[in-house]
């Protein structure tokens, strides 16, 4: 909604493939400096996406389209990181446990 805050999730309407007026649902997560894509002027609009390196060209209904997939993609990336970090912190830990338990089975052993 227009009140969304900074890592609010919401759900927005984006067009798919180009498709004149076809529409999937795609979670979008609004980040810090970006309120609701859907009431930004245009100006803010084309400003984000040369921010990210994307065509700032076209009519407003495609800006936020291609604002709203962009930052969809940035969330979906930054999700991905956060897991294969979590997964790695796990790994340590149980090969950490895994180290102790061998020394401490070697002690008794002795």
């Amino acid at each position: 909604g227009a009140g969304a805050g900074a890592g609010a999730i919401v759900e927005v309407e984006v067009g798919v493939g180009g498709v004149e007026g076809g529409s999937a649902s795609v979670p979008c997560a609004y980040s810090a400096g970006i309120r609701c894509i859907q009431g930004m002027r245009v100006a803010k609009l084309r400003r984000e996406l040369g921010r990210r390196g994307l065509s700032a060209l076209g009519r407003r209904g495609r800006l936020v389209e291609r604002l709203e997939i962009a930052i969809f993609d940035e969330e979906k990336q930054a999700t991905i990181k956060a897991a294969a970090a979590e997964r790695e912190r796990l790994e340590r830990e149980s090969l950490e446990r895994q180290l102790i338990r061998e020394a401490h089975q070697a002690e008794s052993d002795m």
